[in-house]
């Protein structure tokens, strides 16, 4: 299977996605394992996630195309609809993104808050149970860290960054 198997249908977002895989309208759809429009679309019509050849070659090539973007497997579990065997899928970094003009003071209070609080992020959202402050600095290609995020990487030995 390639680009020319598929007829791409444009969506404003993975919501929209997801309600025409749920009407029958598209065959397949991206979306994110655990969220919660997987679950409700699962809900309406059985829905299961297909892996992503593991290759060095597909490795490579998603390498070359997302820089920071990873092949990773998730296994089944029954908060994750839709993951019904070990399945490889695309894993990247979650990146909080700001600009230049805000302090350094204030980069460095919410990256120290995002490091000191992966317990409480992660009873607010189940995205941070597998959240490793020690895993934050990390090389981004392309991306440039601000001055406030170093700082305080530095003082907590995170820094330089991590491939």
């Amino acid at each position: 299977m390639d680009e020319s198997n598929l007829d791409p249908v444009p969506v404003p977002n993975f919501v929209k996605g997801a309600e025409l895989l749920a009407e029958g309208a598209v065959a397949g759809v991206l979306l994110a394992p655990g969220s919660g429009v997987v679950s409700k679309t699962n809900a309406q019509t059985p829905i299961r996630f297909l892996s992503i050849p593991d290759t060095p070659e597909v490795a490579q090539s998603i390498a070359a195309a997302l820089p920071s973007t990873y092949l990773t497997v998730v296994e089944p579990n029954p908060r994750l609809a839709g993951i019904v065997e070990p399945t490889t899928l695309l894993g990247y970094q979650y990146t909080l993104v700001t600009h230049a003009g805000v302090s350094d003071d204030t980069v460095y209070q919410v990256v120290k808050a995002l490091h000191e609080n992966q317990a409480a992020l992660a009873a607010a959202h189940g995205v941070f149970n597998r959240f490793d402050p020690a895993q934050m600095a990390v090389e981004l290609p392309g991306a440039e860290y601000h001055p406030g995020a170093i700082r305080y990487y530095e003082e907590q030995g995170l820094w330089p960054p991590k491939s």
